[in-house]
């Protein structure tokens, strides 16, 4: 997983009950400057979708060491809040 797609997974995690528009998305993960380039949004979400469904057909058990750590710190962090 990249940087940018942790800061989005966990950006995203911790906000599980709202709807985020893209302006701030945009605006969390690259910062102002990016509102309007929705494009950069739009390939790192399906780059993380993609990632997201090879880890769902390989099973929970065969979940590989960066996910897993990734996870385990949104838990840890949301934990802490």
């Amino acid at each position: 997983m990249s940087p940018k797609e942790f800061d989005l997974l966990f950006y995203m995690a911790q906000r599980p009950d709202r709807v985020l528009t893209h302006r701030t998305l945009l605006a969390a993960i690259w910062g102002a400057h990016a509102i309007e380039q929705p494009e950069s949004l739009r390939v790192l979400v399906w780059q993380l979708r993609k990632k997201i469904e090879l880890e769902r057909n390989r099973g929970t058990s065969s979940m590989s060491h960066g996910w897993a750590s990734a996870l385990n710190q949104i838990r840890t962090h949301r934990l802490s809040c």
